[in-house]
């Protein structure tokens, strides 16, 4: 008898613990009680390894340090340039999904998609400057091994969009 209320007490334990800890994870919002936002875009996506890098995974090529600290100074170098570009890209996605919230026509929405695209090439212009910065400075063999991931990951990503597509819409 004694067992049995010990493992009864035990489960409980595990029981309030668990309540807790999923207390502690917030509103329900997406974002955790420290307000940091972890699902959804930027949420998940950061947290492996998506937002750092511009584009460029340079984790496992064996950077020297020398490397490292000249990669660092490039992203370092374009964060003045891209951070109007990101704040004025969150005031037109904000400006874009209260109007449509708030049940704009498609002519509104259409017109605030269009003064997104001149802010999105030149964060990809942006982008591209800093690559080939950081690709100026990679070997030949850190770049061969850059290449080959990138081509895996553009063949996932090309799967993941044609099953997308292939799924029957409901």
């Amino acid at each position: 008898m004694k067992k049995v209320n010990l493992a009864i007490l035990g489960i409980a334990v595990l029981g309030i613990g668990a309540i807790f800890a999923f207390a502690q994870m917030g509103d329900g919002s997406g974002k955790h009680a420290d307000g940091k936002k972890r699902w959804g875009k930027g949420g998940m996506h950061k947290m492996h390894g998506g937002g750092r890098g511009m584009g460029m995974h340079l984790r496992g090529l064996d950077l020297t340090d020398a490397q490292k600290e000249q990669v660092k100074a490039i992203r370092e170098a374009s964060k003045p340039a891209m951070e109007p570009l990101r704040q004025a890209m969150k005031e037109n996605r904000m400006k874009f999904r209260e109007a449509k919230q708030n049940g704009a026509d498609e002519a509104t929405l259409t017109s605030l998609k269009n003064e997104m695209a001149p802010i999105r090439e030149q964060m990809k212009a942006q982008h591209e400057a800093v690559k080939s910065q950081i690709m100026a400075i990679l070997t030949d063999e850190q770049k061969a091994k850059l290449a080959e991931r990138e081509a895996k990951r553009a063949e996932r990503r090309a799967a993941r969009k044609a099953a997308r597509e292939a799924k029957p819409q409901e």
